[in-house]
Parts: structure tokens; C-alpha cells; sequence
């Protein structure tokens, strides 16, 4: 068990667990893993993808995911392929897709784009792209333009930040 507020990826084990994936070796040996706790035995875990902590309280509490998998309207969606869609639109320098939770335990979708130097399309025909090759619950239902995206103290984008601000500008 990790301490309180030290991020970890979340792995199960089971009697119910898969063994790994059918005809698949190579997948089965990166998502079914020796157990950590057991090393050099032949006991597996299998890694979820998601990322979570533990409280002052010891309760377990989900951060996020490794990848950028979530699901919407029960579809499985790698929002890189959204970002990877918009940014093929010769005026998009960049495309940063979050996903919002909504009250039906489900995901939104919502884009956020910086345009080439002098250039500018509007949002609604960026979705509109994204229509032509994503099916209808890849294609983002907002997107809004920034001149530059925020970054972590990494310099990486604050995806974070930018899923709470795709939340504010959804509630007002």
C-alpha cells in the first residue's frame, strides 16, 4: 500500500480476474504483470490504467488515467484521436481533448485548439471536421480557442486545468 498522497496506478487480482488476453502474448505480459508483492512467483495482477491515491483516511481515491481512455455513452475513447483529428485541420497548430463527467456516469467531450500564425476557423466547423471522420461520440460538443495553453511546472499542458475550465465554461 502506497502512503497517503503518493499517486499509484491501481492493479486488481481475483479468482474472476482475466489470465490475459486470448491469443495475445505480448499484451497479456504488459497488462498482466507479476504481482508486485509476490516477486518470482507465478501469480498476476492486472493494471486498470487508472491512477488514484490514498487519503489521510486510507480511502482510495481515483485521480485519473495513465492513458487518455474514457468512456462515453459506453464507447471506449482515446481522446488522442481526437486531438490527432483536429490537428489535421491545416489551420490547427495544436488540439488538447478533455472529457467532463456528467450526472449520467458518463463522459463529455470538449476540445480546446490554437490556431496557426493568422489564422482562424470557427469552432462549430472544427466540429463539423470532426464529424466527417469520428463517429458521433468522438466528435467534441464545444470547442474554444486559446492563444496558449497552460502548462504544468513541467512544461507539459495542464490537462487538469483545462478539464476544470471545460467544466466552467459548460456551467455558465
Amino acid at each position: 500500500m502506497l502512503e497517503p498522497g503518493r499517486e499509484g496506478e491501481i492493479y486488481v487480482k481475483g479468482s474472476t480476474v482475466a489470465l490475459g488476453y486470448f491469443r495475445n502474448p505480448g499484451l497479456t505480459s504488459d497488462k498482466f504483470p507479476e504481482d508486485p508483492r509476490l516477486p518470482g512467483s507465478a501469480a498476476r495482477v492486472y493494471k486498470t490504467g487508472d491512477m488514484a491515491v490514498y487519503d489521510e483516511n486510507s480511502d482510495l481515491v481515483f485521480i485519473g488515467r495513465r492513458d487518455n481512455m474514457v468512456k462515453v455513452r459506453g464507447h471506449r475513447v482515446e481522446l488522442g484521436e481526437i486531438e490527432q483529428c483536429l490537428g489535421s485541420h491545416s489551420d490547427v497548430r495544436l488540439a488538447i481533448a478533455v472529457a467532463v463527467p456528467d450526472e449520467n456516469f458518463t463522459n463529455r467531450i470538449f476540445s480546446f485548439v490554437s490556431f496557426q500564425d493568422g489564422t482562424t476557423v470557427e469552432p462549430e466547423h472544427l466540429a463539423g471536421f470532426c464529424a466527417r471522420s469520428l463517429p458521433p461520440y468522438m466528435v467534441p460538443e464545444n470547442v474554444w480557442v486559446v492563444e496558449k495553453f497552460p502548462l504544468t511546472p513541467n512544461d507539459k499542458i495542464d490537462r487538469k486545468y483545462l478539464t476544470k475550465k471545460a467544466i466552467q465554461l459548460v456551467r455558465s
